[in-house]
């Protein structure tokens, strides 16, 4: 049912460009706003998409990933820092 409403969405997107379009050509000092709001559109269309939602899940996951891997070495390099400026002291 979403994949039906989706591309009923995007022919309202389609028809809604023609139309801004003609308003642009008349008012050519708009032209940003309505690229903006279609824009706008697209990201939300294409936030919805079923196709595009697994890939964006994964890149999260890729980004979770990344940033507790990094994490984990900083603590690393931090314990390996502290363990050697007490052997310092120490000695």
């Amino acid at each position: 049912r979403l994949a039906g409403e989706l591309r009923a969405a995007r022919a309202c997107r389609d028809h809604a460009a023609d139309r801004l379009l003609a308003l642009a050509l008349a008012d050519a000092g708009r032209w940003q706003l309505y690229g903006a709001l279609l824009s706008e559109v697209d990201r939300i269309l294409d936030e919805l998409d079923p196709e595009h939602r697994g890939r964006r899940l994964m890149e999260e996951l890729d980004r979770r990933v990344r940033e507790r891997s990094d994490r984990r070495r900083r603590l690393a390099l931090r314990d390996r820092r502290g363990a050697r400026r007490a052997v310092y002291a120490d000695g």
